[in-house]
């Protein structure tokens, strides 16, 4: 909750300025400190610039409602956004939501609004906390990159047999130049031939002892960079790198030339081919600047319109660094004197500005487009006219880490490459996707329906009491056109309002036929769970066109059960026990599934005639992720137990809920800590599996 003697930032965004008085009047009532400003759509970017906010309240009715929370939007502010409106229904709430804001308040509910703001600004600090944890840890992890590559000692990290990483001390041990020639190379590739194999079993060896001892020593023979043969007297021991598991070799060099040092490093910064400082250099600029106080500039990502198509093709490959030289000359004259111009990649470079606003930015980048434009490059004596796009990202004290930042402007050039019309010479600044925003289409639902984009995946669910069965639970997953999965959250929902749940359902239950066909003659315990919507539910036809694909498929209907989520059971309660007997009929099962998320869970048990019961998932995260006591699950499990059902705790992800569950008596578990959803039923069932 709000602490009362804070300040509370407010932006108010209303037509009555009677009404956000009114407003401020009520906050202070409630013992709100407030300093609070009236914006509209001309003001809120100065506002924005000038100072830090942290809510704006505005009328949902207001023409400039929109634009306020684009403006935020843009310059990545965290400023919550709670609309007002004296509309009445739920579906004004998801109307706003959708638009940008955090929640929406009826006019006349000041308690709801209050409880609201206290929801917000506490959420908001915990933003804060995490950003300036999140700095921390990489001033520290940079603190320790740096003294490893600064360090004179050789260091290098080895996992799987692959130098994982090599500082520049060991790299020059190996009178290599650069450490990224030694990166990724398999250690046996650096040691003399007749001691390679020597050197493997001794990996080997070192890997499988685990901790058994903390440090060793051993000599290598190793090949230098100039085919020399160099012997090193290393001492091995096991770390961690990046988080990763691995070997760490060190050695004693002898000390270098300290002039020798930093004329490499400087070497090290520059791109070869158009004399800028490179993608390393950029890198470690942005991760300073990430790690100060009060971090602010721009990220511009400037790509050459059509270069592998038309410019490159046109001089050659041997004349492109000339070309971007030539193109970096045109657009280092249009930056402020303190931006850092990089090459970032082939077709590509970047910028970290340093100018004061947006506006500032923008007219910048238009510069670029235009000089760019203006220009004619000669090279390989060939002249080539070139066009630009722009991507923008913020840095400010809501950024979080350079990767993040770079692939924000590199988005933002992606969405200019996917405009048929404005695809080239075009300025794009980074937004994020709105909250409720489907980036899948009922269009693309129906297109993977037609085209068969769907796959099944299958996850075990496991006894604690012993039990011979084998089931394996059913799980759908989409396609798009290029062959990446996507996620249920995208496409279920979205499925049901268009009316394809039902036939997505009998898709998963034929295919699901098929599988269980094949793997029961090799393993008859197999059993699956298979999901089936409200439509499903209501649908009189379905168990039996189930039976006769039982049949054909000459399977039991013992080995299948379906699954009914509480939510769909308890708002089509008669559709419900009217298919529970009908499958019950065939002799297959029904399954509860998210069970305990109802105002009353006893009514389901009391309703239902089925003995399966899947605990919602969020009872065992609350326990594992966020250290809940145990206590309002196992109250859940000992009504279960108490009335004769068998009890399934999905989402097990670590081992420390294991003794909870066991001493609860549940009597079968499902989760990634056993194994995640694979395309093929191969979990080992067995006491040694």
């Amino acid at each position: 909750m709000m602490i009362s003697d804070q300040t509370l930032r407010l932006l108010i965004l209303n037509d009555s300025e009677s009404e956000a008085e009114r407003l401020i009047s009520m906050l202070h009532n409630a013992g709100k400190n407030v300093r609070a400003q009236l914006v509209n759509a001309e003001t809120m970017e100065a506002q924005l610039q000038e100072q830090n906010w942290e809510l704006l309240i505005a009328e949902d009715s207001s023409s400039d409602v929109d634009h306020c929370i684009q403006v935020i939007r843009r310059h990545n502010k965290d400023v919550p956004v709670i609309l007002q409106s004296d509309r009445e229904g739920s579906h004004i709430a998801v109307e706003g939501m959708k638009r940008g804001a955090c929640d929406v308040v009826q006019l006349d509910q000041d308690q709801h609004l209050l409880l609201v703001i206290d929801r917000e600004m506490d959420n908001r600090r915990q933003r804060q906390q995490r950003v300036q944890s999140d700095k921390k840890r990489r001033e520290a992890e940079q603190r320790a990159h740096d003294l490893l590559d600064s360090s004179r000692d050789g260091i290098a990290f080895i996992q799987d047999g692959l130098c994982l990483y090599v500082n520049s001390s060991f790299a020059e041990l190996l009178k290599y130049s650069d450490a990224e020639e030694v990166e990724c190379t398999p250690v046996i590739d650096l040691v003399e031939s007749s001691q390679q194999a020597e050197v493997k079993a001794f990996l080997q060896q070192f890997t499988l002892q685990g901790g058994e001892f903390e440090r060793q020593q051993y000599k290598l023979r190793c090949i230098c960079a100039d085919d020399s043969i160099q012997e090193l007297t290393v001492s091995l021991s096991h770390g961690r790198f990046e988080e990763e598991p691995c070997i760490e070799l060190r050695t004693q060099s002898n000390a270098q030339d300290q002039d020798l040092v930093e004329e490499m490093q400087k070497i090290k910064q520059l791109d070869h081919g158009t004399g800028l400082y490179n993608r390393q250099f950029m890198n470690k600029h942005l991760n300073n600047l990430l790690n100060s106080d009060t971090p602010q500039a721009f990220v511009l990502l400037i790509e050459i319109d059509h270069f592998f198509d038309r410019v490159q093709p046109k001089v050659g490959l041997s004349a492109s660094d000339d070309v971007l030289k030539q193109v970096a000359a045109v657009i280092q004259p249009c930056l402020g004197e303190k931006d850092i111009l990089t090459r970032y990649a082939d077709d590509a470079f970047m910028v970290l500005s340093q100018l004061p606003t947006m506006d500032a930015v923008q007219q910048c980048c238009q510069k670029i487009l235009q000089s760019c434009n203006d220009s004619i490059i000669e090279a390989n004596q060939k002249t080539v006219q070139i066009s630009s796009s722009i991507g923008i990202a913020v840095i400010n004290e809501n950024s979080t880490d350079s990767d993040t930042i770079i692939d924000q402007a590199a988005e933002a050039i992606s969405k200019i490459r996917g405009d048929a019309e404005n695809n080239s010479n075009t300025i794009r600044v980074f937004e994020p996707e709105r909250i409720g925003s489907n980036k899948t289409s009922a269009d693309d639902i129906q297109q993977a329906i037609s085209q068969g984009r769907f796959r099944l995946l299958f996850q075990p669910v496991i006894s604690l009491r012993g039990s011979g069965e084998e089931f394996y639970e059913v799980l759908l997953r989409m396609l798009d056109e290029q062959g990446e999965e996507i996620s249920p959250a995208h496409f279920l929902d979205l499925a049901k309002s268009i009316g394809s749940a039902a036939k997505l359902d009998r898709w998963v239950i034929l295919e699901s036929m098929k599988t269980l066909a094949k793997q029961r003659s090799q393993n008859p315990k197999t059993k699956l769970m298979i999901t089936v919507s409200a439509d499903s539910i209501q649908d009189r036809t379905l168990i039996a066109w189930v039976s006769r694909v039982l049949q054909a498929a000459k399977i039991g209907a013992s080995s299948v059960a379906f699954q009914i989520s509480e939510k769909d059971a308890n708002q089509n309660l008669k559709d419900t026990q009217s298919f529970i007997k009908e499958v019950q009929a065939i002799k297959a099962s029904c399954v509860i599934t998210n069970f305990g998320c109802s105002l009353n869970p006893s009514n389901t048990i009391k309703h239902l005639d089925t003995e399966l019961y899947k605990v919602d998932g969020s009872f065992a995260l609350d326990i594992q992720n966020n250290n809940q006591n145990p206590d309002a699950l196992i109250a859940l499990l000992e009504e279960l137990h108490e009335a004769g059902k068998t009890s399934f705790i999905p989402q097990v992800e670590n081992a420390s809920i294991l003794s909870s569950l066991w001493q609860a008596g549940v009597h079968y578990i499902q989760g990634h800590y056993l194994q995640a959803p694979a395309p093929t039923m191969e979990y080992d069932f067995t006491m040694d599996g």
